[in-house]
C-alpha cells in the first residue's frame, strides 16, 4: 500500500471513529439534511455539526448543495463505494503490514529446528515443515539439473533422511522429477541440451491429465504456468508426439 493510500485509509477510519460523525453518515444515507436539522436530530450545536461535516467533506463522503439560504447535505454514496473497492479490500488491508517483518516467524522456526545447518528433528506441524521444505529447496540452484545421487548428497549435508526430504520436496512441487533428474522450479527457460530438453518436455506432457480434452487456450494456460512462449512449446510437444492435437483440441497420448 502506498503512503498516500495509507494516509487516506487512516483519515477514513479516524473520520468514522467518532460516534456523531458515524450517526451523520447513517442519517445522510437515508435523507438530505441541513446543519440545523442534523443538530436537532443529534442534539448538538450547529457549529459542532458543521465541524463534523467538514471532516466528512475532507474525505468527499458528503455532498453539499444550496437550497435558498440553506446548505443541504447528503451522503456521497459513490465515494463510499469507491473507498470500499479501492481501500477496504482484503488485499489492501493485508498490505498494511507490508513493512512488518513477515518472515520473523519463519526465522524462528528455522532457529528452533536447526543447529547451524543441521536439522535436529522433523517438525510434526505441517506448517512448520513447509518452512523447512522451502529452506531445503533454496539449497538447490534454479535451472540446474541434479541426479538423484547429487540431490541426496546435498540433503544429507543437513539431515540423514535424504529420501524423506526428496519425496517431500517433489510432493510440495518445490522440486520436479523426471527420468532420474531433479530440478527446482521455476526454470527460467528450457535447457539447450536435447537430452535435458526432452526430460522437461516429458514432464510438461505429464501435467496434462489422461483422457482429458484441452482447448488450445487451456493447453496454453497449462504450459504457461511453467514457461513463457506456450504456443511454441505446445507445437513442440505435438511434434515430439507427447501430446496429440486436432481441430483446436489437445490431449495427452
Amino acid at each position: 500500500m502506498t503512503q498516500e493510500d495509507f494516509q487516506t485509509l487512516l483519515q477514513f477510519f479516524k473520520a468514522l471513529a467518532d460516534e456523531n460523525r458515524l450517526k451523520m453518515v447513517g442519517i445522510l444515507a437515508d435523507q438530505e439534511c441541513s446543519v440545523e436539522e442534523l443538530a436537532a436530530i443529534l442534539h448538538l450545536k450547529a457549529p459542532t455539526v458543521s465541524h463534523h461535516l467538514a471532516k466528512l467533506k475532507e474525505l468527499n463522503l458528503v455532498d453539499m448543495r444550496p437550497e435558498g439560504n440553506t446548505h443541504v447535505y447528503r451522503l456521497n454514496a459513490e465515494a463510499l463505494r469507491n473507498s470500499n473497492k479501492q481501500l477496504l479490500t482484503p488485499e489492501k488491508m493485508a498490505s498494511l503490514v507490508d513493512d512488518v517483518e513477515a518472515d520473523a516467524w519463519e526465522r524462528k522456526v528455522l532457529k528452533d529446528f536447526f543447529d547451524g545447518t543441521q536439522l535436529k528433528e522433523i517438525p510434526a506441524s505441517r506448517k512448520k515443515r513447509s518452512v523447512i521444505l522451502r529452506w531445503f529447496a533454496n539449497q538447490f540452484t534454479e535451472s540446474v539439473f541434479y541426479k538423484e545421487a547429487e540431490v541426496n548428497e546435498i540433503l544429507q549435508a543437513h539431515n540423514a533422511d535424504a529420501a524423506f526430504w526428496r519425496r517431500e520436496l517433489v510432493g510440495a512441487n518445490l522440486m520436479q522429477r523426471e527420468n532420474g533428474f531433479y530440478w527446482r522450479m521455476p526454470l527460467a527457460e528450457l535447457p539447450g541440451s536435447p537430452a535435458k530438453r526432452s526430460i522437461i518436455l516429458k514432464w510438461l506432457a505429464n501435467q496434462f491429465e489422461d483422457r482429458t480434452l484441452y482447448r488450445e487456450s487451456e493447453a496454453d494456460e497449462m504450459i504457461g504456468r511453467y514457461f513463457p512462449h506456450a504456443p511454441a512449446l505446445r507445437q513442440e510437444l505435438v511434434e515430439a508426439e507427447l501430446i496429440q492435437g486436432e481441430d483446436g483440441y489437445y490431449w495427452k497420448l
